[in-house]
């Protein structure tokens, strides 16, 4: 069923335009909708006039439901209790907006059908159905998650993020779903990379990553790519010395080589989280709980 653009009537014509969704639990077609963001004075007493003389009934869509003594918070609207308590008024959840930048196994990749799987897909399921409402699985790259969840233009991201206190500045971080870390992914036949000897190594990272970062703290200007797959072919291809990069992807490429490529012991030590928009407590609180119950081991 389609969400259209419809007519609010009052005791004059009101007009909201409505974005057209598909939802299987679309209201039905007796009634006004108006989304929360279009909310206003003259859409209220639009309204409150149809309320006390009309018959329709009134959904409001795209309501996050904080209720906070007599009005419900929409980010900066708000809807009075006398509106959202009217047995005639119903709100809408809209669905959640979940971003993520698919790597490989085990976390978030595609499998051979295209379907986006993995332990942050599940997990991210996971805190919708938590909260009871629907998802929307954006895949994107990975260096616009945290302006994405800032700009309030996504709810949550999930892409084994690492947890650090500049990332902090700007999302909130639920407690943390997995551990790892960053190593070195090498030819076998090639140059065991080591910290006192990077600057004379080309070495290979994802752009705009923590990784990207702990090389240049070090003296290293690395190479970097878009993702790791490019990074790998790389590698493969005798273009660069090593890739550093998440220690349990790295392992599974190692594995998967043929004897190829071999990994270095951890350098470092992280923690992945889900990085929640800051305006949304009601995610956080989703994201913590499922995890505490084991969610997405």
């Amino acid at each position: 069923m389609h969400w259209v653009r419809c007519a609010l009537i009052a005791s004059s014509v009101l007009i909201c335009a409505l974005k057209v969704l598909s939802d299987d639990t679309a209201p039905g077609t007796n009634g006004f909708y108006v989304w929360q963001r279009h909310w206003s004075d003259k859409v209220e007493s639009a309204v409150c006039s149809e309320l006390e003389t009309g018959t329709h009934d009134v959904y409001v869509l795209g309501g996050e439901l904080h209720c906070e003594g007599k009005t419900v918070r929409w980010r900066e609207v708000e809807v009075p209790e006398r509106i959202w308590r009217h047995p005639r008024v119903t709100v809408v959840s809209r669905p959640l907006v979940y971003v993520t930048h698919p790597t490989e196994p085990p976390f978030s990749y595609r499998d051979s059908s295209g379907a986006l799987v993995g332990k942050d897909i599940d997990l991210a399921r996971q805190i919708a159905a938590k909260m009871g409402r629907k998802l929307i699985v954006e895949e994107i790259v990975f260096t616009d998650i945290l302006p994405r969840l800032k700009g309030g233009t996504a709810d949550f991201g999930i892409a084994t993020i690492t947890i650090t206190d500049a990332r902090r500045c700007d999302v909130d971080f639920s407690e943390p779903y997995a551990k790892g870390g960053a190593c070195f992914l090498y030819r076998k036949d090639g140059t065991k990379p080591r910290m006192s000897q990077i600057g004379t190594l080309n070495i290979g990272v994802e752009s705009d990553t923590i990784q990207d970062l702990y090389l240049c703290r070090h003296g290293c200007d690395p190479v970097r790519f878009i993702n790791l797959q490019e990074a790998i072919a790389a590698l493969e291809n005798n273009k660069i010395d090593a890739v550093f990069y998440d220690a349990p992807l790295l392992e599974i490429r190692a594995k998967a080589s043929g004897g190829r490529f071999t990994v270095t012991p951890l350098e470092t030590r992280e923690f992945y989280g889900v990085a929640v928009d800051k305006r949304r407590p009601d995610v956080l609180a989703a994201a913590n709980a499922v995890i505490a119950e084991g969610g997405a081991k």
